[in-house]
This record gives C-alpha cells, sequence and structure tokens, in this order.
C-alpha cells in the first residue's frame, strides 16, 4: 500500500476547514490544490467508527485500508459515495435520521466532472446564504430531485458534499436548490 497526500494529517486538517466553509457558506467552491478532493474529503471524514458504501465501486482496494471505514449499504451508511454524472440507482434510500436524532441522516458525497464552471446553473437559498446564491454543477439533475425529496420531511434528510478532483460545494438539507438551466 502507498499513502497519498490526501492521508497525510496535515492536509486532512486543511480539507476540514475547507469542508466547514462549504456547509457553513453552501453555495462557496472550496479549492483542495493538488489533490482528488472528492477522496481528500472521504479521507477527512471517516475512521473505523463510520459506514460508507460505495454504490459505483469508485474507491479502490488500497483505498478502504487507509479509510477504515466499515462496509455498508446505502440504507445503513453514514457516508454514500457516488458518481454524480450517473443517475442514481434506482431504489436507492440513504439513511435520514431518525426525529428524535435527524443528525444521523447520512451524508452523500458526489463525484462530479465539474464543481463550479460547467453543468447545472442552480440558485441556492437557504441558511448561510445571504439571499441567492448561483453555482454551476456538473450532476445527474436526477440527483437534485432524490436530495429534494428525501430531504422533505425536514429536519430528516440527507447533507451532499459535491467534489471534483480539486473542488468541493456543500448542500446541507437546510439549502434549498432551484434548476435554472441545464
Amino acid at each position: 500500500m502507498t499513502s497519498s497526500v490526501v492521508f497525510e494529517p496535515r492536509h486532512q486538517q486543511q480539507a476540514y476547514r475547507r469542508l466547514l466553509q462549504a456547509m457553513s457558506r453552501p453555495g462557496s467552491v472550496q479549492t483542495l490544490p493538488g489533490t482528488s478532493a472528492w477522496l481528500c474529503v472521504l479521507a477527512t471524514l471517516c475512521d473505523a467508527t463510520v459506514s460508507l458504501a460505495d454504490i459505483h465501486e469508485r474507491l479502490g482496494a488500497a483505498d478502504w485500508p487507509f479509510l477504515q471505514a466499515r462496509r455498508a449499504n446505502p440504507a445503513q451508511a453514514d457516508f454514500v459515495l457516488a458518481d454524480g454524472a450517473l443517475e442514481p440507482p434506482a431504489g436507492l434510500a440513504p439513511r435520514l435520521g431518525i426525529l428524535a436524532s435527524p443528525e444521523t441522516g447520512a451524508t452523500v458525497v458526489l463525484i462530479c466532472p465539474s464543481v463550479g464552471d460547467k453543468g447545472l446553473l442552480l440558485e441556492l437559498s437557504g441558511p448561510g446564504i445571504e439571499s441567492t446564491a448561483r453555482l454551476r454543477l456538473a450532476v445527474a439533475q436526477q440527483w437534485l430531485a432524490r436530495r429534494e425529496q428525501w430531504n422533505a420531511a425536514f429536519p430528516l434528510g440527507v447533507d451532499f458534499i459535491i467534489a471534483d478532483e480539486s473542488r468541493l460545494v456543500g448542500l446541507p438539507r437546510t439549502t434549498k436548490v432551484k434548476v435554472i438551466e441545464d
């Protein structure tokens, strides 16, 4: 096994700061230079206490020991990794939490070809956004429709982190997303 820079604590600390900024300021594009941003997100958030579903099998065999996360199906996983350029699988139902503990809803990490400059034009509103914000994401529009369904019974739902090779953006369940053009 060879360790990538994303598994180094110094790099994970920087990534964590960027993740906090992305989730507290939805739609703000954060850069993680010289890394695979989606893998860096997982390396920063995963450890032996969490579970992960890799529904499109994007992780290599060598990544799993470094992540330390337990493999799980999407309905039980803390984190769900998926290819955002592909449509969500039929019947995909990540964990939405329960009323007594809505924070136990899953975090969906979507890998996409481009964050911030190509793809769907979105208008975002909600906590952390002054009035509205615009964002371009190269994701299959069906992910946004599913996100809306999963978050319909707020406070239950899922949070999204969308990342490409060097950038990421956060879409907490409180963020309203409207597609302006595709």
